[in-house]
């Protein structure tokens, strides 16, 4: 959008919303540069976007306010010049964000390397987050996932997503949305989030059963294969026994029982199931 296209959307804007016998201090005015990026994002995507404070969303209605209608986004950042930043409404903008959070305990790109899968060769839009983490932006709705591995979050129905320039987050080289559009969800990111019954399945299910499992990888895929089973809504007591014997048979040194249990009885609260 050119510069004299955005100003003028503001003055339409406003001569709409403000009586001209309104004191001019009334109105507060939108963190402009944040606005330009927005409104040049959305533009630039077709992107339905909300202002936020840190990851919160500062609307009445939370992402449901998201937009790309110009006129409407200036509302949005006017009422809250505090915000400092925004998000993307991932369902209603088509798209799915594979979050990958990097923390002590826990690297989303180590669980997805360790699972197998080619994250890494997926030519798509990208963003680092505050804790050294990353976004994977896809052209295809799935639904939310939390956990869906180790550090390994899935946005997208019901979900949203903070963007730059919002604090710590940054286009990464060569692929923000100016330089590459997003690419359709690849098939083994369909299989994690249980979109697909019928494909053939990922290298971790084959992997998983060919041989040991060794010690550092243990851990990352029994959530792997305790979550393909729930999100399956295969039976807890039956899960649970596939789960151990899974765990007694293909790990070296074997996993230990309560920690497969306790893994088990985590993913299923998350998932709703207990």
């Amino acid at each position: 959008m050119s510069c004299w296209r955005v100003e003028h959307t503001r003055r339409t804007f406003r001569s709409i919303m403000v009586d001209e016998n309104t004191p001019p201090t009334l109105i507060t005015p939108p963190n402009e540069r944040l606005l330009n990026d927005a409104l040049a994002l959305s533009l630039r995507t077709g992107w339905n976007l909300l202002p936020v404070i840190g990851k919160i969303p500062a609307t009445p209605h939370g992402f449901r306010d998201a937009t790309s209608d110009p006129s409407l986004l200036e509302a949005l950042f006017t009422s809250r010049p505090d915000a400092d930043g925004f998000a993307v409404a991932c369902e209603s903008s088509g798209l799915s964000v594979l979050d990958l959070d990097v923390a002590k305990a826990v690297n989303g790109r180590e669980s997805l390397s360790a699972a197998g899968l080619p994250w890494q060769e997926q030519k798509t839009i990208r963003a680092s987050t505050p804790r050294g983490g990353e976004h994977l932006f896809f052209c295809t709705v799935l639904p939310s996932r939390i956990g869906i591995l180790p550090g390994v979050d899935l946005k997208g129905a019901g979900g949203y997503v903070c963007v730059p320039p919002a604090p710590g987050r940054s286009w990464l080289e060569a692929t923000s949305p100016w330089d590459i559009s997003p690419i359709p969800a690849p098939a083994w990111l369909h299989a994690l989030a249980g979109t697909r019954r019928h494909m053939e399945s990922p290298l971790i299910w084959h992997d998983a059963v060919a041989g040991f499992v060794p010690e550092g990888s243990r851990h990352a895929t029994a959530l792997s294969i305790i979550g393909h089973l729930l999100r399956r809504r295969v039976d807890l007591k039956l899960a649970a026994v596939l789960s151990v014997a899974w765990g007694r048979a293909f790990c070296k040194p074997p996993l230990n029982d309560a920690e497969v249990l306790t893994a088990l009885r985590d993913i299923a609260r998350k998932d709703g199931q207990l």
